[in-house]
């Protein structure tokens, strides 16, 4: 009996350029099969193409976004590259957060059934089953948005399985998730094994390793990565001539009344020259604290300070002088192409940003091209370099180093040091242990 669910390869896929010439994506030199109800994990080096296989499988490529195809793709025997209407195939993305389009949960569950018009008493049975299976019920009538990354996570998955899929794309599903939280996301992957067709891409691969049938390496760019040495052009070393002290004392913040406090007596500290790393379980209010740092919101009990060379500065100027990192890289972008993010609040002239992003996106990369166009990971060391060029004193990073390779996690952990060394405050929420463990100077666990 033959149970061949895909195939695909040789092929390439390429984009064209918005310079007049090509850019290569991916490049798949052998053929591969997948076989239904298997686990298969893509593996490479961040840039290399997962995420673009994965939106040929939708459909996304060619059909929505442009692309040359050469070679062979087919699902259940149909050619992916030249038909339509993949809606059995379900592509959860990199950011939870980027598919909830309704206002609660119970909503967000059903959504995608109502959409593909299941019949009401399967919509009715599929959100018990569901619900139930990632303990949902306790917080169906909850609003989408205040979520906590876990929660959103199972949300969308629940959705996505409600919705009966022949295959489901998993795009780094644990990038917004604490270490807990993840080990209960693989938990649950483990019980859908051999009961769903699942291709997965996730950089966290020791952990995921036990429980996948095959694995697929990419090969990443040409560019030779690990020759470089760390450089920082046309940024002047110890540029920062003023001191910086932002002080919390025994702040408290609840976003309704009604609710216990999600931040309660909370105090910290910090100063120019110093790292300071956040940490915590999902949901526990991390994110919440820089939208206080960053004059977003304000406390309803406690005092916050800001400092600088020792004069106080009025809480609604806190923004002049501090650039906020935010979790999701698409939040930042407003432009048409990667050069004018960049040269947005910058200084620097086209040949010099052109320089800098090659340093860090690749010698190959087309800054003319949308920046909605990258790769997960690559729209986040954009949004690093954007922060940095903007020159403030003060930076805020929420999770720097999600979607990021091994080498890359590095070369952000250097970035961080570089600015440590120029004198910038730094302050950065995150769940990555070793990167907090090898560059803060102050540790702060947040908890319920």
């Amino acid at each position: 009996m033959n149970n061949t669910l895909l195939e695909f390869g040789p092929l390439s896929i390429t984009y064209p350029s918005y310079t007049g010439g090509e850019e290569r994506v991916i490049r798949v030199q052998e053929r591969y099969v997948v076989k239904q109800n298997q686990l298969l994990l893509l593996s490479g080096d961040s840039g290399c193409g997962k995420s673009t296989l994965l939106s040929l499988f939708k459909g996304i490529i060619p059909h929505h976004l442009h692309a040359k195809i050469e070679g062979e793709c087919r699902l259940n025997g149909h050619d992916l590259i030249r038909e339509t209407g993949q809606e059995q195939v379900v592509y959860v993305f990199q950011n939870p957060y980027a598919q909830l389009v309704c206002s609660t949960v119970k909503e967000d569950l059903v959504f995608t059934m109502e959409n593909l018009r299941f019949a009401k008493k399967d919509i009715a049975k599929n959100m018990v089953t569901f619900g139930h299976f990632f303990d949902l019920f306790p917080i169906l009538e909850q609003k989408s948005a205040k979520l906590s990354g876990g929660e959103c996570q199972k949300l969308v998955l629940a959705a996505s399985l409600a919705a009966n899929p022949t295959l489901l794309l998993l795009d780094e599903p644990t990038a917004f998730l604490d270490v807990q939280a993840r080990e209960e996301f693989y938990r649950y992957l483990l019980k859908l094994k051999g009961h769903y067709t699942i291709i997965l891409v996730d950089h966290h691969k020791e952990e995921v390793l036990p429980i996948v049938d095959h694995v697929i390496n990419f090969p990443a760019r040409t560019v030779d990565w690990h020759s470089r040495e760390l450089e920082f052009p046309f940024i002047n070393r110890g540029s920062n001539k003023k001191s910086y002290e932002i002080s919390l004392q025994e702040v408290s913040f609840s976003y309704t009344k009604r609710e216990p406090w999600l931040l309660e007596k909370f105090s910290m500290s910090a100063k120019s020259g110093e790292v300071v790393a956040i940490m915590g379980k999902n949901g526990v209010g991390k994110t919440t604290l820089f939208k206080l740092i960053a004059g977003v919101l304000s406390p309803q009990k406690g005092a916050m300070q800001l400092l600088c060379d020792g004069k106080k500065v009025l809480q609604k100027r806190w923004h002049q002088h501090l650039t906020y990192l935010m979790q999701n890289p698409e939040s930042h972008f407003i432009f048409d192409s990667i050069v004018e993010e960049c040269a947005f609040n910058s200084k620097f002239a086209e040949k010099e940003l052109r320089q800098l992003l090659s340093l860090y996106l690749g010698e190959d990369i087309d800054v003319h091209k949308s920046p909605f166009l990258l790769s997960e990971g690559e729209k986040r060391r954009l949004t690093f370099i954007m922060a940095i060029l903007e020159g403030k004193d003060i930076l805020l990073y929420d999770e720097p180093t999600f979607g990021q390779d091994e080498y890359n996690k590095i070369m952000i952990g250097k970035f961080i040091r570089e600015m440590k060394q120029q004198g910038k405050l730094q302050i950065m929420i995150t769940h990555d242990q070793k990167l907090a463990t090898a560059i803060a100077d102050k540790i702060i666990n947040l908890e319920k």
